[in-house]
């Protein structure tokens, strides 16, 4: 290549003023091995230049593999959402159907509210007599609610 349009490429390239075209006459021109000796010191400039190329396309293929794995994430996301929504939806526990009043006795559920009072009654007897006030008015209470 003539040195006098390889100073002129040059003096364009450190203006910022050159074409990809011009760039790239001077990347090839200073990669072969026939470079001028006043010019050799270019030559680590251009092979910076192709080095740091080579890293932002490594960059940008990793932003694309990010971008990938980001894709993939989020579906696996939504997957595991939706399945423990199912999971919670069909595996929760039913109560029981009781549209009326219920109380446990001995850890069973009954609904009959005479039963019920005879069992509180029975429990209110069997307490001792020294709150025997106490215990009457909340007989009469009950009985109250039975009637």
């Amino acid at each position: 290549m003539n040195r006098d349009i390889i100073d002129v490429y040059l003096e364009k390239y450190m203006a910022g003023d050159s074409s990809r075209e011009e760039e790239e006459l001077l990347r090839n021109y200073f990669r072969s091995a026939d470079v001028e000796p006043e010019l050799k010191f270019y030559q680590a400039l251009f092979a910076y230049t192709d080095s740091e190329r080579d890293t932002l396309k490594k960059t940008k293929l990793s932003a694309r593999t990010l971008y990938r794995s980001f894709r993939y994430f989020a579906a696996a996301a939504a997957a595991c959402l939706v399945l423990t929504v199912g999971l919670l939806y069909f595996t929760r526990s039913e109560k029981p159907n009781i549209s009326h009043s219920y109380a446990y006795v001995d850890g069973k559920i009954y609904t009959d509210a005479d039963f019920v009072g005879q069992c509180a009654l029975e429990a209110l007897i069997n307490l001792d007599e020294e709150d025997s006030e106490i215990i009457s008015s909340q007989i009469e209470i009950i009985n109250s609610i039975l009637e």
